[in-house]
């Protein structure tokens, strides 16, 4: 057994190399955080089907019972798991929260990742397995996972990171949130992590409960306790004081187009600040020099560190003429 602590999505790329091999890959990280999603779009991205079960389901504790019948004592294996050896095509099976599983389920499972038979019965070698389950740290309660089940995995323990916030806010756009909203968001990685307590002892909201709640925005209408319900008080208030600063901002596409429609604010500083850190984002060398000219219409203790952070983001940017010598000009 190994355990490495890595980004979510450094994780989707290391698990593809365990599947089918030896070792089990567990998937440990907080509610939310993405371990069904990534699952199943290894799935996808390999062409097989995908199956969830999770580990409190009657289904996984029915394979350690046995029945009379007939006077005679027969394993039960109920008629729609056969599944588990009939299944002619590739198929990724998700086993989710293996904190919670009992001692019988715990056995049922070593017997099938180690000799991948139930009750002396044998799988079908199409059948590849991940475990997913939260962190000892969140205290969601189960039970001790045996020795014998844990060798036989490779642990990732999965964390929420700003290049985790970036990607998946490029997915709430694409399932159809307000970009306005996803933007917020991938500013302010810190609000998507419910496993971080926030200033007022409240934990945050996971990325799925983001995600139900920006959607319900987005059909519904912009309503903070709404929001509060979901992803905690002292997020709300931080995204919605973010959305109304955003409201004011021209559109960035059209002021790269034309960098004379934007005029910095004289008396806000958050605003001047949050438009740069958005051009940061938007940063690359087809429209650096476009950048560059709304950059210079900031306030003088902006633009060093706006071109920074474009940097920061980008690390060709470093490479480019134009960077050097705006770096040059303003230190």
């Amino acid at each position: 057994m190994n355990t490495v602590k890595l980004d979510i999505l450094t994780v989707f790329e290391k698990i593809e190399k365990y599947i089918g091999h030896d070792f089990i890959p567990y998937l440990m990280g907080s509610a939310g955080i993405g371990k069904t999603q990534m699952s199943e779009q290894l799935a996808e991205r390999k062409g097989w089907k995908f199956r969830e079960y999770n580990c409190t389901y009657a289904d996984f504790a029915d394979w350690g019972l046995y029945i009379k019948k007939d006077e005679t004592i027969e394993a039960m294996i109920p008629e729609h798991m056969n599944w588990l050896f009939d299944t002619a095509e590739p198929t990724l099976v998700l086993i989710d929260e293996l904190p919670l599983a009992s001692e019988i389920i715990q056995g049922n499972l070593m017997a099938l990742f180690n000799e991948r038979h139930v009750r002396g019965r044998r799988i079908s070698g199409n059948l590849f397995f991940i475990v997913a389950g939260n962190r000892p740290q969140d205290r969601v309660g189960g039970n001790p996972i045996k020795w014998p089940l844990l060798s036989r995995m490779d642990i990732f323990e999965c964390e929420i990171t700003s290049k985790y916030v970036e990607s998946w806010s490029e997915h709430l756009i694409k399932t159809g949130v307000n970009p306005l909203y996803a933007n917020i968001l991938r500013n302010h990685p810190d609000m998507v992590n419910n496993a971080k307590p926030n200033t007022i002892g409240e934990k945050g909201g996971d990325p799925r409960a983001w995600h139900k709640a920006l959607h319900r925005m987005t059909e519904m209408g912009e309503d903070q306790d709404i929001l509060a319900s979901s992803v905690g008080t002292a997020n709300a208030l931080q995204f919605f004081s973010e959305l109304d600063i955003r409201k004011d901002f021209p559109d960035i596409k059209e002021a790269l187009k034309d960098p004379s429609i934007f005029q910095p604010s004289t008396d806000r500083i958050d605003l001047n600040y949050a438009f740069g850190s958005t051009l940061a984002y938007y940063a690359d060398k087809d429209n650096f020099r476009s950048i560059l000219d709304l950059v210079n219409k900031l306030p003088k203790e902006l633009r060093v560190r706006v071109v920074k952070d474009c940097g920061l983001r980008n690390k060709e940017l470093t490479s480019l003429p134009d960077y050097f010598q705006f770096i040059l000009d303003n230190n």
